[in-house]
């Protein structure tokens, strides 16, 4: 079974629009987006979605290997944990999550983009509420 991740709330804030995530980082203003596969990923895995049912799902609905969307979710939850944007989720979590829709134009390996531009302006006077608890 693979692992279950939880967004690292009150600090991050996400919205999705379009098919796009934006995510904040209110403590640190820098702020990120993905798009297509990658914004498909965020929604499951905030969610609460396994990282092996995420990896299953991609590989079906792409038509990929298991391996290589497994290692695309890796690389990507490492960097979403390296950001602090996740943690992982308490021990016992049981949600399976599932990918909605189709990332238009096929399988792209999900990239997550930072921007760091705006972070004085953005930690100081946060654009998104924080998510209600």
């Amino acid at each position: 079974m693979g692992s279950s991740f939880r967004v690292n709330e009150p600090q991050v804030t996400a919205k999705v629009m379009d098919g796009e995530a934006v995510i904040i980082h209110l403590g640190t203003g820098v702020y990120y987006s993905m798009d297509g596969v990658g914004c498909m990923v965020w929604e499951s895995i905030a969610a609460g979605g396994d990282t092996d049912a995420i990896a299953a799902s991609l590989a079906e609905r792409y038509g990929i290997g298991r391996d290589a969307a497994a290692a695309d979710i890796g690389r990507l939850v490492d960097e979403l944990v390296a950001q602090e944007l996740v943690a992982a989720a308490e021990s016992g979590s049981t949600a399976t999550a599932t990918l909605n829709g189709a990332a238009p134009g096929g399988y792209e390996p999900p990239v997550l983009k930072r921007y760091d531009d705006m972070a004085e302006l953005l930690a100081l006077d946060p654009p998104l509420p924080a998510a209600p608890r």
